[in-house]
């Protein structure tokens, strides 16, 4: 059998079994290619039964035990970084990078930002990554996260990306003791019970980073709160959000902060996906 008809077969596979076809070619590729250029390579070259037994042992934990093919590589790229993965920590969306995009837009020279709810670190390390890109290396980062095991990720991610990024354990403000220039936070904002959620999501990543009580809005609503005490002239929020969240949050936060500027900015697919967030005077 040729590597193309293993590769159709086994996309049909995932097709069957309601899974993205995509993944296929993903997880071979980058498990036994140093390149895409090697994997076409061998595109039409044939296979033997050994290497199909290979094959088929490792596909398996995509297409039978249904785990996300990044958690099963051990990593993804985020914003053209590597960043490690596992199951106590979600794995960066590319959604996510257009917020990291919006927040590097509005931070200047000697910013300090604190990046809450940061799982795997992926947020803090681009920003620091493409910060120094810029020569801003007098731009401090700070990340949280209430998860001890999310936080042993994101401290890997850190020494791998090479960057310097002080990690906090802490329950939301709980244990910061700062001030900061930029706030930013993909935190938990799906509602609980929800039902649009895909079973590969619901059934491998951490609960607590997916969920928040009050449809979804009850960890922006603390931090918004809070955030006055933290934000040094009334800087700036900067959130990932549900795309049907922003009207809700924007009342929210203009019945705290009556003088607040507030904008909604839109996804690639044209989704509200980013609130940005300037605390009035």
């Amino acid at each position: 059998m040729r590597l193309l008809d293993y590769i159709k077969l086994k996309e049909k596979e995932a097709i069957n079994n309601n899974l993205e076809d995509s993944a296929i070619k993903y997880l071979i590729s980058n498990k036994y290619y140093e390149s895409n250029q090697d994997f076409y390579n061998d595109y039409f070259e044939e296979i033997n039964q050994e290497k199909i037994n290979e094959f088929d042992n490792y596909l398996n934990k995509y297409l039978v035990d249904k785990l996300p093919p990044q958690y099963i590589l051990g990593y993804t790229y985020f914003y053209g970084y590597k960043i490690l993965v596992n199951s106590d920590v979600l794995i960066p969306r590319k959604e996510t990078e257009e917020v990291v995009e919006t927040a590097l837009a509005l931070i200047e020279n000697n910013y300090k930002i604190l990046d809450l709810c940061t799982g795997s670190g992926a947020i803090a390390i681009a920003l620091k990554k493409e910060l120094d890109k810029k020569k801003m290396t007098n731009c401090y980062i700070t990340a949280s996260d209430i998860s001890k095991k999310a936080l042993e990720v994101s401290q890997k991610n850190v020494i791998i990306n090479n960057v310097n990024i002080d990690l906090i354990e802490s329950d939301l403000f709980d244990n910061i003791n700062d001030t900061f220039d930029m706030i930013i936070s993909n935190p938990p904002y799906i509602p609980v019970n929800s039902k649009d959620v895909e079973d590969i999501v619901l059934n491998n990543e951490p609960s607590l980073a997916l969920f928040s009580e009050d449809n979804g809005l009850y960890h922006y609503k603390k931090i918004i709160k809070e955030a006055s005490k933290y934000l040094k002239n009334k800087k700036y929020l900067v959130f990932e959000i549900g795309h049907d969240q922003l009207e809700r949050l924007t009342i929210y936060t203009k019945s705290i902060y009556p003088n607040a500027i507030i904008k909604g900015y839109k996804d690639l697919e044209g989704k509200d996906r980013i609130l940005v967030i300037k605390l009035g005077e």
